[in-house]
């Protein structure tokens, strides 16, 4: 009977990948189409990713922060310990609506730390921590299956557990800055009315896959 259920466990435990896998295809696609739709012809400031980034930057007397290209695609970030913002190659060089948003959205971080200190702004400092364990959603399931094969142990449940947990308390951090990051393209003029409409859907679709991994850790606890 134990067999059984260790089987079964290691069955509902690939099954969670296989929806993990299809879950990232389905929200990769949506960001892909956003993006995309967006992505093309300048906008009417003409300013690029990097400029829009400064300029917000500037307007809110932030000299300390570096704006900087970087390869990869979604590679975007900001850095409070290196003091840096980093912006994939075609966000940083690129003059459209999409380039504008997440560039933006990437310096609205800068611009919530730079504030009094705050509740938000100490999310934003647990966000990188965020990025960076999220990929290892697939080892660690590996990790886990192999680990229940060899002895009955709830130690990566714990792990998941903690993981939902950053990523439940760091969610707010996301539509923070995406407000933001609207307000500051308005307030700078680099994007104009219409052209903020399609920002707020880039925006929107980038919000959807914190949402969708919380959605993943929620269903691997619940089941184990």
């Amino acid at each position: 009977m134990d067999y059984i259920m260790m089987y079964f466990n290691m069955i509902v435990r690939v099954l969670v990948m296989i929806v993990f896998y299809l879950v990232s295809a389905i929200v990769s696609e949506r960001i892909q189409r956003a993006y995309n739709d967006f992505a093309l012809g300048k906008t009417q400031s003409g300013a690029a990713g990097c400029e829009a980034a400064r300029s917000i930057l500037h307007k809110n007397n932030i000299l300390d922060i570096a704006v900087l290209p970087k390869t990869g695609f979604f590679s975007d970030s900001y850095s409070r310990i290196g003091k840096r913002i980093t912006l994939s190659e075609k966000i940083y060089g690129g003059s459209s609506i999409t380039a504008s948003a997440i560039a933006a959205q990437k310096t609205a971080h800068a611009v919530v730390v730079s504030k009094k200190f705050s509740l938000m702004s100490l999310l934003i400092m647990l966000k990188p921590i965020a990025r960076i364990v999220t990929p290892m959603y697939i080892p660690l399931l590996l990790v886990s299956t192999i680990i229940n094969i060899v002895i009955d142990s709830d130690v990566m449940l714990y792990v998941f557990i903690a993981i939902l947990v950053l990523q439940v308390i760091t969610l707010p951090v996301v539509f923070y800055a995406s407000k933001i990051a609207l307000r500051e393209l308005k307030e700078t003029d680099i994007l104009n009315e219409e052209e903020r409409y399609g920002a707020k859907k880039v925006l929107r679709s980038l919000s959807f896959t914190h949402i969708s991994t919380i959605i993943i850790t929620l269903i691997y606890v619940i089941r184990f």
